[in-house]
């Protein structure tokens, strides 16, 4: 599996950046978690067609997260008209907000498909899980295997008991992190990066890349903190930046 990163950016984008983005590749397939804000063309400014999608999850339908959704789907129309696509692209989802759900399926561009907590499912080879986070709206990490790796994208989440045992061995944690703790108040939705780091550390996972980022926030300032707390390779999502899994 390859992770690039289309954008890393939230709950808006810093000046030419995009939105919660992230494109994972296996033998020739595409997938896309989350689809924020500028995501839609950012990925087709690097070389990527709508039409090779063999899927997209959006872990909760906050707007720099699936914004971009409602842009797609024109593009997805016309190649529908011009027979470029033979049916939709499915998506993954869950169902509430009611209002930004029933906003999705625009003239079947996508097969809308409703996730729900400890849902397994298979896409092409890749065995993947939700699992339901702490987050105001419903919200789901996923956690894919393929050929021996683990990888998991926290989607948003404030701290919560399950994590831990959730992300255990992975070798990539995808994770929110991108406030300072200092930023955090007992009331605040997201982990910092404090917070992810001591996730990974006593999860053992192997290498550890925060996103979320505020962009008001310096970078350097989010790496130092999380580096006092995680041990392993430690990485701040960059965008247009490819990973091996």
């Amino acid at each position: 599996m390859k992770l690039t990163i289309i954008g890393a950016y939230g709950p808006y984008p810093k000046a030419g950046g995009a939105c919660s983005g992230y494109l994972i590749e296996w033998e020739g397939n595409k997938l896309l978690l989350d689809l924020g804000n500028g995501v839609l063309s950012k990925y087709l400014s690097l070389g990527h067609k709508a039409q090779d999608l063999t899927g997209i999850i959006i872990s909760h339908l906050h707007a720099d997260h699936m914004s971009d959704l409602l842009v797609l789907r024109y593009l997805l129309q016309i190649q529908l008209m011009n027979k470029t696509i033979k049916k939709g692209i499915p998506v993954y989802c869950p169902s509430t907000p009611t209002k930004f759900y029933n906003e999705i399926n625009y003239k079947n561009v996508y097969e809308v498909n409703t996730i729900t907590d400890k849902q397994e499912i298979s896409l092409n080879g890749l065995n993947i899980t939700f699992h339901k986070t702490n987050h105001p709206v419903e919200c789901y990490l996923t956690s894919i295997k393929y050929k021996g790796k683990k990888f998991v994208y926290t989607g948003d989440t404030a701290y919560f008991k399950e994590i831990e045992n959730i992300v255990d061995q992975s070798d990539m944690l995808l994770c929110e992190g991108g406030i300072l703790d200092s930023q955090k108040t007992s009331t605040t939705p997201h982990l910092s990066s404090k917070e992810a780091a001591q996730i990974a550390q006593v999860s053992n996972v192997k290498s550890l890349i925060l996103t979320h980022i505020y962009p008001e926030n310096d970078i350097e300032d989010i790496f130092k903190e999380a580096k006092n707390y995680y041990s392993g390779n430690l990485k701040i999502a960059t965008e247009n930046t490819s990973y091996d899994i």
